[in-house]
């Protein structure tokens, strides 16, 4: 605010007396109100640089979970084959040239499901895999279907002990899971 005092204007007055600008400022009162105004700037951004740094803090994180995930699934996999390599031979019978399978995909009915006593006895009736039992059930199956429709214990020995083995597969199934749950440690030991 620009001051101008009482005194100063009556003492210019008394130079220029007689004068229209003294005549003036003795019947208009002199306050002149001068407003300063700072150049105005953009709020600070404070706010944008925390949330930056927030986000590449998250960013980093998130890329050494990935990392650590990826790692872990490599893990595993290689921990698979190598299991898979041990255990090749159960699942199921070597591919022939033209018709390929994958070659441990029943491994785990054949060796989990089945006892030792049931293979042994599969084996006794020539089905070593779970392939040789599935073609022998839908042998035995394709003969009950058709006439003169008979029962399964009117099948060869070899056809009825195949299909009764493979229709019990989910009832041992539920047993195996019903022994693991209630072993202690959940089966591992």
């Amino acid at each position: 605010m620009l001051s101008c005092s009482r005194r100063h204007i009556y003492g210019l007055m008394e130079s220029y007396v007689g004068t229209p600008a003294v005549h003036r400022v003795l019947t208009v009162p002199a306050f002149y109100f001068l407003q300063l105004r700072t150049v105005r700037t953009k709020g600070g951004t404070g706010f944008y640089t925390d949330a930056v740094r927030k986000d590449e803090r998250l960013l980093k994180k998130l890329e050494a979970q990935l990392a650590n995930v990826q790692a872990k699934i490599k893990r595993e996999e290689t921990e698979a084959a190598e299991l898979m390599k041990k255990q090749k031979h159960h699942g199921t019978q070597t591919p022939k040239a033209g018709n390929k399978t994958l070659e441990n995909h029943n491994f785990y009915f054949w060796d989990k499901v089945l006892t030792s006593a049931d293979r042994k006895e599969l084996a006794y009736h020539g089905i070593r895999s779970m392939d040789d039992l599935y073609s022998v059930y839908q042998t035995a199956e394709k003969l009950m279907s058709q006439p003169p429709f008979p029962k399964r214990e009117r099948l060869p020995p070899r056809l009825q002990f195949g299909h009764q083995m493979y229709e019990n597969i989910p009832q041992k199934l539920a047993e195996s899971r019903t022994t693991k749950a209630k072993s202690l440690f959940g089966g591992w030991f």
